[in-house]
């Protein structure tokens, strides 16, 4: 029997994660960090983001391999997403149960499309 320790643990339960504030100038964002970040433990970082009231993220990209993918859980968010040439723009509204796909190299943001309601996605990251 082995007697090292698991670097991360394989089952967690949101219910159990604490929730944390982002700090200024990204206040309004809190996270529950499920798995991850990417590291040589784990391959995805895999989150829930809850957003205040016209709350939004700062636009970023995922160098290559990783890409991301948001999937709605509760309220009404927006996701904008810019190809790595600037040629093509996407723009898709995320509900409960919808799901996004970024690609690598596609810069992107998502915010609250509520100015009353919070919102609430399950975004993962990993290598694809």
């Amino acid at each position: 029997m082995s007697t090292e320790k698991q670097p991360f643990k394989f089952k967690v339960s949101s219910r159990e994660v604490e929730e944390t504030e982002a700090k200024p100038p990204y206040s309004g964002r809190y996270f529950q960090n499920l798995f991850g970040p990417i590291s040589e433990e784990c391959k995805a970082w895999v989150f829930v983001e809850r957003f205040k009231p016209g709350t939004e993220s700062y636009p970023h990209y995922h160098v290559p391999p990783q890409v991301e993918i948001f999937f709605g859980l509760e309220g009404t968010g927006i996701c904008e997403l810019v190809s790595q040439d600037q040629k093509f723009f996407e723009k898709y509204t995320i509900e409960p149960g919808d799901a996004v796909y970024c690609p690598e190299n596609w810069t992107h943001k998502i915010r609250n499309a509520s100015d009353k309601e919070y919102w609430k996605v399950y975004c993962v990251v990993f290598p694809a």
